[in-house]
């Protein structure tokens, strides 16, 4: 893998990431720090994307294998109330018994890859709430077509598009019918409205994708669901039931949330994406039970939940953290990089440090990346490359394109 200039900017290329809705690329007015990185790529050779494919997906029937002995409670309920815990390993059940039931729908690994071995390194899975999406499938595809359509040496590795919307088709394939084989085919997306308009943004193109799957969408904000106690179900602002919704808001603050209960009621009249058995994949537990499974996997990084046991140089990650909230790197008792949280012991991972093999510009800048790999349906679908120069991918990371370089 290597990390190339363009020849040059695309003219109005600020105009073109906000029409693709890419509407996060800098936060706030006055800001100048964009998250797109226009002016560069990476190029990976076509046996090096195959192969961290292959990677992936292996990593993927890992986790999924990993769901039962996660499921026995060896890791207590994992940070969630019992009663989610139980949601979960339920949801699960009912999904090991009829694969057409609870169908989960996509998810990203976070990893690096050590240019060395070839090896990558999962650094965590994002299997509950994954963004990205708009970069990843659109912009970046965007970016290709100005810079490389026309150039046989590069091709662009990204179905996730076509992806999503073979996935939702095979969804609704498998949703049951009613008495009169009828198949409510209504399906809401759901997020919370935040300033940045970064869910919202991802949450549109899912929803665009699962309409042309046929389905019958609807966008609403969570916080305009109804829960209807003297029916036992939820409905939208309309009074309209709700029976099928993909929420992109995390279960474990779902458990917490006031109609928390409200879902545990009416779980049997509906049908949520993600499923609750995501719950035991979204958490970071589920690396030390990774590594406890299979010690000295070359695509593992040796991990603990509850303490760092023998690691002297670690990453201390809340088992709910995301966009690098709380992720602290200690090195001998001492901390040296990212910024700790009050999160208490028994609710934290700890993975050994490793560092992320870098590209050098030309001003000398260490860039570190990491590869975020989509996975859905259980094939990875499409990769997008995230860097940073300092030792945590946070929020104040750049997107850079991905490109294959044949020749």
């Amino acid at each position: 893998m290597r990390r190339f200039a363009v020849l040059s900017n695309r003219p109005n290329w600020e105009q073109i990431i906000a029409d693709e809705n890419l509407v996060y690329d800098l936060d706030g007015p006055d800001d100048t720090d964009h998250y797109w990185n226009e002016g560069y790529v990476y190029a990976m050779k076509p046996l090096e994307i195959e192969d961290v494919r292959a990677q992936i997906e292996g990593l993927h029937t890992l986790c999924m294998d990993a769901i039962d002995y996660i499921s026995t409670g060896v890791f207590g309920n994992l940070g969630l109330t019992p009663e989610y815990f139980a949601l979960a390993k339920r949801s699960w059940e009912e999904h090991k018994a009829h694969a057409g039931r609870q169908m989960d729908f996509y998810g990203r690994f976070d990893v690096i890859l050590d240019d060395t071995t070839g090896n990558v390194k999962l650094l965590e899975y994002n299997a509950d709430t994954p963004t990205g999406i708009v970069e990843a499938a659109v912009s970046q595809m965007s970016h290709y077509l100005f810079h490389f359509d026309g150039d046989g040496r590069y091709l662009q590795y990204n179905r996730i598009g076509d992806a999503f919307i073979d996935r939702w088709y095979e969804i609704l394939q498998n949703m049951p019918t009613d008495s009169e084989g009828y198949v409510d085919n209504v399906l809401y997306f759901a997020c919370v409205h935040e300033e940045t308009g970064e869910d919202e943004a991802n949450l549109r193109l899912l929803q665009h994708t699962a309409q042309m799957a046929g389905w019958d969408t609807r966008f609403i904000y969570l916080e305009d669901v109804v829960y209807n106690a003297d029916d036992n179900c939820f409905e939208d602002e309309e009074g309209r039931r709700i029976t099928n919704i993909f929420k992109l808001y995390p279960w474990e603050d779902i458990a917490l949330d006031e109609f928390g209960q409200a879902v545990i009621n009416c779980f049997d009249m509906t049908h949520w994406f993600e499923p609750p058995w995501k719950m035991f994949l979204s958490t970071k537990v589920l690396l030390a039970a990774l590594w406890k499974l299979h010690p000295g996997h070359p695509n593992l990084v040796p991990a603990y939940f509850g303490s760092p046991e023998d690691l002297t140089h670690y990453v201390q990650k809340p088992i709910f953290g995301r966009e690098g909230d709380g992720v602290a790197i200690i090195r001998d008792g001492e901390l040296t990089g990212g910024e700790p949280d009050e999160t208490p012991a028994e609710k934290m991972v700890y993975q050994e440090y490793i560092p992320t093999p870098n590209q050098i510009d030309e001003d000398g800048v260490a860039w570190n990346p990491v590869i975020g790999a989509w996975v859905v349906g259980g094939h990875c679908v499409g990769f997008g490359i995230r860097e940073t120069t300092g030792p945590v991918t946070d929020y104040y990371c750049k997107f850079t394109p991905l490109v294959v370089e044949q020749f």
